[in-house]
């Protein structure tokens, strides 16, 4: 267990996760693949009278780790495996949080019911800058959902919930991940669906203790990482990219860890 604690891992999760021993995790919070499969490519150029904002094209979904399912019946059974897996390893009054399509959540609850998951009360991210709809066919996504479910029981002896910080809607604002905290190379922005650590802190903070456990399966440049150890709990942070892992493993090691 020595070797995965405190530690980014480069591998496959359902693989990485059938080594951790049953109910050595206080904590899940990850943020996985949602199965954004079509690509859409928004042709600003071409039309510049209809939209306000001309420049560069705008591609939306498609990227390569979110696409690797041929259908939504393969997606549900590799989502069903990785959920069972972190179940197992989760403790009695351990939490299970995911941001995740609300669209399937139903899943969650589902199998969760199955494992003796108890569902709570959903979470969300409201995104105080969300991204402008260029089409102009429908709203702009300002909620990202976060799946809550607790292992067996929520009484606070074993289930925690840091009420001493004080009354705290269901909910947290933020803007999408920008200026500084915002990761980027010389192609742009690294990873796509980086989540901002006031998010992320906000979870921790309430629903876990110091030098508590936390694992995220799906970790991508590592935000999860980064919360843990700013608020001082160990973590175990898997992901198949290795361009992830890499930044992910260096914005551990900045002196301001973002």
């Amino acid at each position: 267990m020595d070797k995965f604690v405190n530690k980014i891992i480069c591998g496959d999760a359902l693989k990485i996760l059938k080594q951790i021993p049953n109910k050595s995790i206080d904590m899940v919070l990850s943020d996985p693949p949602f199965f954004i499969r079509r690509q859409i490519i928004i042709h600003r150029s071409m039309n510049p009278k209809k939209y306000k904002y001309v420049g560069k094209d705008i591609v939306l979904g498609g990227w390569s780790w979110d696409a690797q399912w041929d259908s939504e019946k393969e997606y549900l059974e590799w989502c069903k495996g990785w959920f069972g897996e972190c179940v197992r390893v989760l403790r009695e009054g351990g939490h299970f949080l995911c941001f995740f399509d609300r669209l399937k959540q139903w899943w969650l609850y589902e199998w969760g019911n199955s494992l003796g998951m108890i569902t709570r009360q959903p979470l969300y991210w409201l995104i105080s800058n969300p991204v402008p709809r260029a089409r102009c066919v429908d709203f702009m996504g300002g909620v990202s959902s976060i799946f809550w479910a607790t292992k067996k029981t929520y009484s606070r002896k074993v289930a925690i919930f840091n009420y001493r910080l004080g009354q705290h809607r269901n909910y947290a604002t933020s803007s999408l991940c920008q200026g500084k905290e915002r990761l980027k190379d010389k192609n742009g922005t690294i990873h796509p669906t980086q989540k901002p650590l006031v998010v992320i802190e906000w979870l921790l903070n309430y629903l876990s203790q110091p030098n508590e456990l936390v694992l995220d399966p799906f970790v991508g440049v590592g935000s999860t990482a980064v919360a843990c150890k700013r608020l001082n709990r160990r973590f175990i942070g898997i992901d198949s990219n290795h361009k992830y892992v890499s930044v992910a493993r260096k914005r551990l090691t900045m002196p301001d860890c973002r």
